[in-house]
């Protein structure tokens, strides 16, 4: 699943995470990677995670160290899983 978009304004190291309900990070998905300006997003593998809602927190430090951080919540509802039904033949 990709995250919502985010747009910085000039060079900076960004790190992305995702908190559960609890405030627990479940994953971080970029660490303190390099970004050039521009609209930037992640990916997020949500196959190992519950449906609710859960926060993205991006930070951004920029060349001269100055820090912004933003969140925005988000709520998780994958599909059920369909039963599928069938018949298995012994060989």
């Amino acid at each position: 699943m990709k995250i919502p978009k985010y747009e910085i304004n000039e060079k900076a190291k960004v790190t992305v995470q995702v908190k559960d309900a609890k405030d627990k990070t479940v994953a971080t998905l970029t660490n303190n990677a390099t970004n050039n300006a521009g609209i930037q997003s992640a990916s997020w593998n949500v196959s190992k995670v519950s449906n609710g809602k859960y926060t993205f927190t991006i930070t951004a430090i920029d060349p001269s160290q100055n820090k912004r951080t933003t969140t925005t919540s988000y709520t998780l509802n994958k599909p059920a899983a369909k039963n599928m039904t069938g018949k298995v033949n012994q060989s």
